[in-house]
């Protein structure tokens, strides 16, 4: 009986386990306060600013893995990374934060910055380019 116990119990961790890789990762609760003073540069000030002005709660300088996101609106797992990241930075920022399962945004001014937020949120677009001279590998 203690071996039928024993097998079931495996098997139904292994089920568990198995089925847990392959899931998304479920919206986390946030504490809604203001962050505004944690930002260091004009242009992170204006973005939070226009998001939070729009009615998305902004997120500052969040710990995914080894980076730190300076924006993010964590229930919809976007990050927003504005121009003040210098450029390699920012591209290797992009790669990694996608490999972990968010979706990025790299503004040029605030008003670009919430039409792709609004098409990511309506699930309209899946990549959205840096910039609009990025191309793509033939």
């Amino acid at each position: 009986m203690a071996e039928i116990l024993t097998i079931l119990a495996a098997a139904v961790i292994t089920l568990y386990l198995a089925t847990r890789k392959g899931s998304t990762p479920a919206p986390k609760f946030t504490i809604v306060k203001n962050e505004r003073d944690r930002l260091d540069s004009e242009d992170d000030r204006a973005l939070y600013d226009s998001l939070t002005r729009n009615g998305y709660y902004v997120s500052c300088r969040v710990h995914s893995g080894s980076a730190v996101i300076p924006l993010a609106l964590e229930p919809y797992r976007i990050a927003v990374l504005p121009s003040s990241a210098g450029s390699y930075r920012r591209v290797f920022m992009k790669y990694y934060l996608r490999k972990s399962g968010w979706k990025v945004v790299c503004p040029a001014d605030p008003e670009s910055c919430l039409k792709k937020i609004h098409k990511l949120i309506a699930g309209q677009e899946e990549h959205i380019p840096a910039s609009a001279g990025e191309q793509k590998p033939s």
